[in-house]
């Protein structure tokens, strides 16, 4: 009796340890770093993203497969992405395939290009069958949408933690993925601490989105249990566009009072503000630190329709009471636009090769625009 109970103990671990590795290398559980199953990586090129803050991000996450352009080799990065494009950017991110199989059933309201990521969203749990209700596939995806998608699809621990002051605007289900997007800092809200649920997320900050996700220190991931010396505010917001170029200085708020690790002067010469745009360094003139704020005063005033990215260097400031060091800002997490132009300039074509008009042109050459 004893060993035939002994026997099938023994079974039942071996099947709950199997049902365990299974259920991690599918990217579910706590293994989130097999979120991205990159099957390859090639270079894309699109040629409408090099000025765009986001360049890096979605050249990024082009080359995973994750992301699509255009046929014209156009990206768009600042129209709103579809619904349908939201979930097939995920489920992508979440299978590491770029295709998915139809099903024989069509799904209404989306197109049918997306039939077989929403199929895999809804075998996975991604999105929830009463969802299919009010879920169009061809409208922009919603900011709590977006949210509460990757959050299940990386099966993300969900905070109730919101201090925004349009919470009550989150559909109440989808609060605690909003909470726990903003836990790991994948989306964050605006300089008013407005998460703004009902916005439209474009297809640049999609691809921030998940660039995040791919870059996250997994290994580190119980570091946000505590609370730490972090970031509260940021001024100008992070992803601001129309800043009034003559903004004579950039404020960073942490949630306790800080200190320079050195002195000031060090502090200064770890702070870079780059204007993507012109690919040359603005000027800081200095920087003051009081309390829980620190200022950085700008030599001059800022371009005109200018992308910039600030960064920090980790060690140079430390929270004046428990001594913890700031790990810094990396300048994909601090950026901001002067004036509007450049988010609402339309494509327009350079130039064409083979000419308008051109005659005795080689048919196996590439038509380029």
């Amino acid at each position: 009796m004893y060993k035939k109970t002994l026997t099938i103990l023994l079974a039942l671990v071996m099947v709950l340890s199997f049902a365990a590795a299974s259920q991690a290398s599918n990217g579910h559980g706590k293994n989130h770093k097999n979120m991205f199953k990159v099957k390859s990586w090639k270079a894309v090129k699109l040629k409408d993203i090099d000025s765009h803050w986001a360049n890096k991000e979605i050249h990024k996450m082009a080359s995973c497969g994750i992301i699509k352009g255009y046929e014209d080799r156009t990206f768009r990065p600042n129209a709103s992405v579809s619904a349908g494009e939201a979930l097939m950017m995920i489920c992508r991110a979440a299978s590491g395939e770029e295709e998915f199989e139809k099903p024989d059933v069509s799904y209404g309201k989306f197109p049918d290009w997306a039939r077989g990521c929403l199929a895999y969203a809804l075998d996975n749990g991604i999105v929830d069958e009463a969802e299919l209700k009010y879920l169009n596939g061809n409208q922009a995806a919603k900011r709590w949408q977006v949210a509460v998608w990757v959050v299940r699809a990386m099966d993300l621990e969900q905070s109730d933690k919101l201090e925004f002051g349009d919470v009550f605007d989150i559909p109440l289900f989808a609060r605690p993925y909003v909470g726990g997007m903003c836990k790991y800092r994948f989306m964050i809200g605006d300089e008013h601490k407005h998460f703004q649920p009902n916005k439209p997320v474009t297809r640049a900050e999609m691809a921030d989105i998940l660039s995040r996700i791919f870059d996250y220190d997994w290994d580190s991931e119980d570091k946000d249990d505590s609370e730490g010396l972090r970031v509260k505010t940021l001024t100008p917001a992070h992803r601001s566009t129309g800043v009034d170029p003559d903004t004579g200085e950039l404020t960073v708020k942490f949630n306790e009072d800080i200190v320079a690790v050195d002195d000031e002067a060090d502090v200064e010469d770890g702070i870079t503000l780059w204007n993507v745009t012109r690919n040359k360094e603005a000027g800081i003139e200095d920087i003051s630190i009081s309390g829980d704020t620190l200022t950085i005063y700008l030599d001059g005033s800022l371009a005109e329709d200018s992308v910039y990215r600030v960064t920090i260097a980790g060690g140079i400031i430390e929270a004046e009471d428990s001594g913890e060091e700031f790990a810094g800002i990396k300048g994909r997490d601090w950026q901001f636009t002067t004036g509007d132009s450049l988010a609402d300039e339309e494509l327009k074509i350079k130039k064409l090769s083979p000419a308008n008009g051109a005659t005795g042109v080689d048919a196996t050459k590439l038509l380029r625009s």
